[in-house]
C-alpha cells in the first residue's frame, strides 16, 4: 500500500489530504450496517482511508435516523454493524439497559460483531457477545471544546466538529 505512515498519523488529520490519498485496488470488502441517530457519512468519507491500512475497505448501508434502533426486519447478513448514537437525545436518563435489550434485538437478527459508538454518556454494556464498546469520550478527549460544533450541527447532522469526525475515523 502506497499511504504514507504520517498521513495517518499525523497530529492533525486534513480531510482533503486524506481524501487525496490513492487506495490500493486489491482490498478485501467489508459490508458494515450502520444503525444511528445522527450522522456517520463524515466518518464514513475517509474511513476507507484508515482501512486499507489494514488491506480492507467497507461498503456502509446506514439506517434511517432512528432514536428507537428499531433494526429493520429482515435485516441483511452484515460482516459487522456499528452503532452511532448520541446519547444526548434520550436526555438525562441512563440507556445502558435499554441499549443492551436493543443489542438483543440486533443479535437475534444476525450474528455479526458490533461497534457500539456513543457520544454523550458513558455506555456500560454486561453480556452481550461479539460486542464491543468504543470510548468516544477517549477519542475526543485531546479536542477539547473542538471536538463539537454545534453551530453547524443542523447542517451536517451531527454535532460532532469535523477534526472530532477524522479522529473518529482513526
Amino acid at each position: 500500500m502506497n499511504i504514507l505512515p504520517q498521513e495517518l498519523l499525523a497530529e492533525e488529520l486534513s480531510r482533503v489530504k486524506l481524501l487525496a490519498l490513492p487506495l490500493p485496488e486489491s482490498l478485501h470488502p467489508l459490508d458494515i450496517a450502520v444503525h444511528r441517530n445522527h450522522a456517520f457519512e463524515p466518518v464514513a468519507s475517509v474511513l476507507n482511508v484508515f482501512l486499507a491500512s489494514s488491506g480492507m475497505t467497507a461498503r456502509f448501508h446506514y439506517s434511517d435516523y432512528d432514536d428507537s434502533l428499531s433494526f429493520a426486519q429482515p435485516l441483511p447478513h452484515r460482516d459487522a454493524h456499528i452503532l452511532w448514537l448520541d446519547t444526548a437525545r434520550y436526555g438525562q436518563r441512563d440507556v445502558s439497559v435499554w441499549l443492551e435489550e436493543r443489542l438483543a434485538a440486533l443479535r437475534a437478527l444476525d450474528s455479526a460483531p458490533v461497534l457500539v459508538c456513543c457520544l454523550g454518556q458513558e455506555v456500560r454494556l454486561s453480556a452481550v457477545p461479539a460486542c464491543l464498546v468504543c470510548d468516544m469520550r477517549a477519542i475526543l478527549a485531546d479536542l477539547g471544546d473542538d471536538a463539537e460544533d454545534t453551530r453547524l450541527a443542523p447542517f451536517s447532522g451531527t454535532r460532532l466538529s469535523n477534526k472530532a469526525c477524522l479522529e473518529c475515523a482513526r
